[in-house]
C-alpha cells in the first residue's frame, strides 16, 4: 500500500486525510501530512470513519477540526460482523479540536454491532499507538489525549499498550482510553 498525501483540505462532509469511509480494507504502512477541516461529524487526519477494517504502522501529521467524533488518526471506528482494529500507528500535530467525542489519535470507538443470530461481539481495538497533539474541545463531554469516547468495558472495546503525551495534550485521564506520559516518556518509548 505505502499511500501518501500532502496539501490542503476543506469539506463538510464525513472525511479523513487519506479516506473518508474505509469498510472491510486494510490501510497498511499509509501517512497523510494535510490539514483537515470539516464542519461535520466523523473527521480523522488519516480516516474519518472505519469499521470491520484495519489500521496498520499509519500516521497522520497536521491538525484536524470538526463538530464530533474528531480524531487525530480516525474519527470514530464503528462495531460490525468483524474485527476493528488500529496498530502500530499514531499521530503527531499541533491541535485536534472539536465540540465533543475528540481524541488524539480516535474521537470514538464504540461497538454498534447488534444480531440476533450471532452471539459473540466482534472486538474493536487500539494496540501500540500513541498520539502527541493538543486536544482542544469545546464541552467537556468525552474528551481524551489518545481516544474521545470509548464504549463500555461489556462492549468488547480495549486499548493496550497505547500512551498520549499528557505534556502536549493537557489531559491526564488513565480511564481506560490510553496511558498519560510525559514527553520525555514517550521518546524513551520510541527509542
Amino acid at each position: 500500500p505505502n499511500c501518501e498525501i500532502f496539501g490542503n483540505m476543506d469539506t463538510l462532509r464525513r472525511i479523513g486525510g487519506l479516506v473518508g469511509y474505509l469498510k472491510n480494507s486494510m490501510l497498511d504502512n499509509s501517512s497523510a501530512d494535510i490539514p483537515v477541516v470539516a464542519a461535520s461529524n466523523e473527521v480523522g487526519g488519516l480516516v474519518g470513519a472505519m469499521e470491520e477494517s484495519k489500521v496498520n504502522q499509519s500516521s497522520s501529521h497536521r491538525s484536524v477540526q470538526g463538530v464530533s467524533k474528531i480524531g487525530g488518526l480516525v474519527g470514530i471506528v464503528l462495531g460490525g460482523y468483524k474485527e476493528s482494529s488500529i496498530l502500530n500507528s499514531y499521530h503527531l500535530s499541533d491541535n485536534v479540536s472539536g465540540n465533543s467525542n475528540i481524541g488524539g489519535l480516535v474521537g470514538s470507538i464504540g461497538n454498534n454491532f447488534t444480531s440476533t443470530t450471532i452471539t459473540v461481539q466482534p472486538t474493536n481495538l487500539v494496540e501500540n499507538s500513541y498520539a502527541a497533539s493538543s486536544v482542544v474541545n469545546g464541552t467537556t463531554q468525552n474528551i481524551g489525549g489518545l481516544v474521545g469516547y470509548k464504549a463500555g468495558t461489556s462492549s468488547n472495546v480495549f486499548v493496550i499498550n497505547s500512551y498520549y503525551d499528557s505534556t502536549i495534550s493537557g489531559q491526564v485521564d488513565n480511564s481506560g482510553k490510553g496511558t498519560p506520559a510525559t514527553t520525555a516518556q514517550l521518546q524513551q518509548t520510541q527509542d
